[in-house]
């Protein structure tokens, strides 16, 4: 179950929304979009440390809640609680929010959704070719593992939308993310983000941490 906390390669860059917008009216108009509504992420990822590891899936962000599928693991979390699923293995993780420390925080938007702001200012803002508009932050602190990160976002029919980001961890890992749909509706059920557990294999194992 170790490979869920992949799920770090792209929680970040799409939970930016929570970064305060600091005047840079791109971001304002981006944070105040994610903020009110709830938003549809299509995304795939390369990472490079040694090997290469690549991967695609879909996310459903509301607030402190999310849905997120890719590479095999669902990830459901209702703000509360957060149930990791890898259907093929029959393998469930179901974990409080708040029990994370600050080293496992990184694995989770719940958490870097609440606190991200903490942790990165705006450096620059530029026009780059594309029509895109990069922006670079600096991380505050060391506890998202994060040493420099840089996000595109492009203009979306109702909002600025995510187009691509870079990222490099501490321990000299890059990843390079693309999204090749980011879209705004109106905000749904909060059970959407809830697993139902009526529905879980009767030959699952489940690991409750609660």
């Amino acid at each position: 179950m170790t490979v869920m906390r992949n799920v770090f390669l792209i929680s970040v860059l799409v939970l930016l929304v929570s970064v305060q917008a600091g005047g840079q009216d791109i971001m304002k108009r981006f944070s105040d979009a994610v903020a009110s509504r709830c938003v549809d992420v299509t995304y795939s990822y390369n990472a490079i440390s040694g090997v290469e590891v690549s991967g695609s899936g879909t996310l459903r962000l509301q607030g402190t809640s999310f849905l997120m599928k890719g590479d095999g693991l669902e990830i459901w979390c209702d703000g509360e609680t957060r149930w990791t699923l890898d259907r093929e293995a029959g393998e469930m993780v179901v974990e409080s929010v708040g029990d994370n420390v600050a080293g496992v925080a990184a694995a989770d938007p719940a958490v870097i959704l609440s606190s991200l702001d903490t942790h990165f200012t705006i450096d620059s803002v530029t026009k780059v070719s594309g029509g895109c508009t990069k922006v670079d932050f600096n991380p505050e602190s060391g506890v998202l593992g994060i040493s420099t990160l840089s996000v595109w976002l492009a203009e979306g029919e109702e909002a600025p939308v995510l187009a691509r980001a870079v990222m490099v961890l501490g321990d000299g890992t890059k990843t390079e993310l693309s999204f090749s749909s980011m879209k705004y509706s109106t905000r749904v059920s909060p059970e959407e983000f809830s697993f139902d557990m009526k529905t879980a294999g009767t030959n699952w194992v489940i690991t409750d941490l609660r």
